[in-house]
């Protein structure tokens, strides 16, 4: 429910056309790629299908986007359409690699020990 809300938001914001819907499922798919990395499975098998799958999954909209395919290829064809698609799904997947990039690289600061100040020689600044 709150996915659905904050798309229905980030649509509201974006204003009509195609790009507010790229741009909700570009950005959650580079969350669910932050989230991968972030969210440790320790905290239990229910916390990152919650995240993922419920709060963005609702927040994304597969649903519309091969809907957008539809509408596309009856008003200009199939090319116009598959390119659509094809873009679409290059941006997420990139967005989620950079998501889990991040993400990644978030985790590893935390899990690293913290250096005091009186460290020899200033090491692990």
């Amino acid at each position: 429910m709150f996915g659905g809300l904050a798309r229905l938001g980030a649509l509201e914001l974006a204003g009509p056309g195609l790009a507010g819907l790229v741009v909700v499922n570009v950005l959650g798919s580079g969350l669910l790629g932050a989230l991968v990395a972030v969210v440790p499975p320790r905290l239990g098998p229910w916390l990152r299908p919650a995240l993922g799958t419920g709060a963005l999954g609702g927040f994304t909209t597969f649903s519309a986007a091969v809907s957008t395919v539809t509408e596309i290829s009856h008003d200009g064809g199939w090319l116009p359409a598959a390119g659509y698609l094809a873009a679409t799904l290059a941006m997420c997947v990139l967005a989620a690699a950079i998501g889990l990039a991040a993400g990644t690289r978030v985790a590893r600061r935390a899990l690293r020990p913290a250096t005091t100040a009186s460290s020899p020689s200033g090491a692990g600044r």
